[in-house]
């Protein structure tokens, strides 16, 4: 027999979500269109999205971030991208740093085919901060990127090899001027090139240490 007075029961505590993977069931159902003038289409496979050419751009956005409550700061994001044709960016991601209102664009193969970076640092896109180098891709090859986003800095490898880590306490960071800022909160995007992207993982990180 339950004795009264005891007060009354809580309910368990719901547990923080850690990971979110974007491109399976339910969150694969939420991207969208980012609606660029000249864009091409898009298509929905097994393993993600294939992005076709635009003129010269086409994105696709994630518009829940916020509201799903995923982070804005100490998060990772990891995926996948294959270049099908085209010599220009083929897997561009726009995602927030710092706060909700905060955006950059890690850029992967822009600028005519090699160029990574982030865009953009005090003003500068990826081609001319100190974020941007020259990389080798090869059509018809898969990339793995994975960011790591804090609020000291930023952290991005390729294929497991470090060729960003710059730091960001007390820069201005945006977004290069023109329609990417159509792939807010999140999305990617391609330039006169087919894309495809698979694996897009979002995981919460543990800050950097003082």
């Amino acid at each position: 027999m339950a004795l009264a007075g005891c007060g009354e029961s809580r309910p368990p505590a719901v547990p923080a979500i850690n990971r979110w993977d974007l491109f399976a069931s339910p969150a694969l159902n939420n991207w969208r269109d980012a609606e660029m003038p000249g864009g091409g289409s898009f298509l929905r496979d097994a393993e993600g999205f294939t992005i076709k050419d635009g003129a010269p751009m086409t994105g696709i956005v994630y518009p829940g971030w916020i509201k799903d409550g995923l982070p804005v700061t100490d998060y990772a994001i990891t995926y996948e991208a294959m270049r099908v044709s085209g010599s220009d960016f083929f897997g561009s991601v726009t995602f927030p740093v710092r706060d909700s209102a905060t955006f950059v664009t890690f850029v992967l193969g822009g600028w005519g085919g090699a160029q990574v970076g982030i865009s953009s640092i005090d003003g500068y896109d990826a081609s001319e901060n100190t974020t941007g180098s020259s990389q080798r891709f090869q059509t018809g090859v898969w990339y793995r990127v994975r960011i790591e986003v804090r609020s000291r800095e930023l952290r991005v490898t390729l294929n497991g090899r470090p060729i960003i880590l710059t730091n960001i306490l007390g820069r201005t960071l945006s977004l290069r001027s023109g329609e990417i800022d159509k792939c807010v909160p999140f999305g990617f995007a391609t330039y006169a090139t087919t894309g495809k992207i698979r694996g897009c993982v979002i995981e919460r990180i543990a800050p950097a240490g003082p």
